[in-house]
């Protein structure tokens, strides 16, 4: 999937004890991949995609599909961790 060139697996936060209703939670991360290199870590939830929602962890796929298909080389997440909210850019290379 387009998520492990990110370096990250995902899980809908609903379905982990304590994460909370809303987005997909990062269940894992690789440390020297462009997910990592940006700060994302194990634990820190995904809770906005360009603006959108997500709550399925095929809208981030479909997210970077997207991206790809409309040129643009990165995409914007809001993620929330224990540190508070804030924005991530995520580059998605090229399809």
């Amino acid at each position: 999937t387009n998520l492990s060139q990110l370096g990250i697996s995902v899980a809908p936060a609903n379905e982990v004890a304590g994460a909370g209703q809303q987005g997909i939670i990062v269940t894992d991360v690789d440390q020297s991949s462009p997910a990592g290199e940006r700060g994302l870590r194990t634990g820190d939830v995904i809770i906005e995609i360009g603006g959108s929602n997500v709550n399925r962890t095929a809208d981030l796929d479909e997210a970077i599909a997207k991206a790809r298909k409309e040129g643009k080389s990165v995409i914007l997440l809001r993620v929330k961790s224990q540190a508070g909210t804030r924005f991530v850019t995520l580059p998605v290379g090229r399809g």
